[in-house]
């Protein structure tokens, strides 16, 4: 994971107007250091085939905001992550690749990041290999637990693949179906935060 170097946003300034460049000088944000870790265990449990750990990063309120204003709360994103996994032959590989990263208070702090995954599914008896990725601004709070995963929101650039070839994410699976071609991707906007204050704490 090129963690550190994504987050080369996620700093302390002394200035609101502090420009990109300033920001990417004053070193990442100390808080933000667990992070990496709690990603390779997210990681570690989606191949371990365990959802219990995943879930167990997550703050008992989390939510996950869809385009069109629907929000899923805490209790069917349970069970999403749950027939996510039934429906998977494991392992499942799953990776992170954090884009940008800033504290936003002294307990919060927002990723932009890209989720990819790949697992086998079965399709009307064929086991078929699936890939997806999606860009996604992810809020993660600091608990007495340490971090954890507050909600999902801001998705975009949704892709999959199915045994490698580019489909319709928005349509149905049809092996017969033509080739597609997903659009150009949209710049990232990684916001330059504020300034903030180090915790004494």
């Amino acid at each position: 994971m090129r963690f550190l170097a994504a987050i080369a946003c996620a700093m302390f300034v002394s200035v609101a107007s502090a420009s990109a460049q300033e920001v990417a000088a004053a070193g990442p944000d100390p808080r933000l250091a667990p992070m990496e870790t709690h990603y390779a265990r997210i990681a570690q449990a989606y191949a371990a085939n365990d959802p219990g750990m995943v879930l167990a990063y997550r703050t008992p309120d989390f939510y996950v905001e869809l385009p069109g204003n629907i929000r899923i709360d805490a209790e069917n994103a349970q069970r999403i992550l749950l027939d996510f996994f039934s429906s998977s032959t494991p392992p499942i590989e799953a990776h992170t690749d954090v884009l940008c990263a800033y504290m936003t208070n002294e307990s919060e702090a927002y990723f932009l990041v890209t989720q990819t995954n790949a697992r086998t599914v079965d399709f009307e008896g064929t086991p078929r290999r699936v890939q997806s990725a999606v860009t996604q601004a992810e809020t993660w709070r600091l608990t007495p637990e340490g971090w954890r995963l507050a909600s999902i929101s801001g998705m975009r650039d949704t892709r999959r693949w199915v045994d490698g070839v580019e489909i319709n994410p928005a349509a149905a699976y049809d092996e017969h179906a033509p080739a597609y071609v997903h659009p150009a991707s949209a710049p990232v906007d990684c916001p330059v935060p504020m300034s903030a204050t180090p915790a004494t704490h």
